[in-house]
């Protein structure tokens, strides 16, 4: 665990150093239940000013996980009015043989009529700063990002130990597309995951803690594609309701994975609330449901 604090330390020794000129603090919870006794929490905070710093911690289990697994990270951002770049860090220690480490970069670019910068980048991905938020009656947000992970397993397919650990490299290839108009919002994420060695010649089991972005719950398997999908309304007052779609595709004969969403965003003030529910879909097997609730607070 200590490499992954260090992690969080480092964080907190860039956030002190910011200047406490215009500071600002947003930090949350959600909190998500559904099939298979599926449960997962995740905590962040996000605090700085143009320079910016958001550690979050996250676990889940279930009962087709083969334990409770557990991820730290931290992203550093410098976002000004028409662009933003960032760098992620962070990990999931061992658990029944399994572990990852990972890092990241990604960057965005807006372009807006009105001159306006945004209130947070329309992109549905969290590596990219939180979700689908603008300001102006029209904006595009253009991104990218790369994230590469080192995944460690002890065990094989079928459960067996190995004499020794097999390590295999992901490197997740990201494009992002963001569109506000009229207070509308519209956004599409798509990835594509490349590895270092072959997948099928190892006897690989599923990793065990695989987050496509969109999905409510966390996963296990080895992603090949993945797209997201999703339109939020901003003209009603206080409540923003939203629906996304997510496809995903997987290595290894996995069949692919489609995730259909609804929800809502309120806002009270300073404070911000979120309920969604998420249906899982995938060819062979049973669907899978999941709800999912949030708060943030921020000032």
């Amino acid at each position: 665990m200590k490499k992954y604090g260090a992690v969080f330390l480092a964080a907190a020794a860039l956030g002190s150093a910011l200047p406490a000129r215009a500071l600002f603090f947003n930090a949350g919870a959600s909190q998500t239940t559904g099939s298979r006794n599926y449960s997962g929490t995740r905590v962040y905070a996000d605090f700085g000013d143009s320079l910016h710093v958001r550690p979050s911690f996250s676990a889940y289990h279930s009962d087709s996980s083969s334990g409770t697994y557990k991820t730290i990270s931290a992203r550093i951002g410098y976002d000004l009015p028409f662009f933003g770049v960032g760098l992620t860090a962070g990990g999931s220690p061992t658990v029944n043989g399994y572990g990852n480490t990972f890092f990241g970069a990604d960057a965005v670019v807006s372009l807006s009529p009105t001159g306006s910068g945004p209130i947070r980048r329309i992109k549905a991905s969290e590596q990219g700063g939180g979700k689908a938020r603008g300001k102006g009656v029209a904006r595009v947000d253009l991104g990218a990002g790369l994230l590469y992970t080192a995944h460690r397993d002890d065990l094989q397919a079928g459960g067996a130990r190995r004499s020794r650990a097999v390590s295999v490299g992901q490197t997740d290839l990201g494009a992002s597309l963001g569109v506000s108009f009229l207070g509308n919002l519209a956004s599409a994420d798509l990835t594509k995951s490349v590895y270092d060695r072959d997948l099928r010649a190892l006897s690989l089991r599923p990793a065990q803690t695989l987050a496509p972005q969109g999905l409510a719950a966390v996963i296990q398997g080895f992603p090949n594609t993945s797209a997201h999908l999703q339109f939020e309304m901003g003209m009603l007052p206080l409540v923003s309701p939203f629906v996304s779609y997510t496809r995903t595709t997987f290595e290894l004969g996995e069949p692919s994975l489609n995730a259909y969403a609804l929800g809502a965003y309120a806002e009270l003030m300073m404070v911000e609330v979120s309920a969604s529910y998420q249906r899982y879909a995938q060819s062979g097997r049973a669907d899978r449901n999941y709800f999912g609730l949030g708060a943030s607070l921020r000032f």
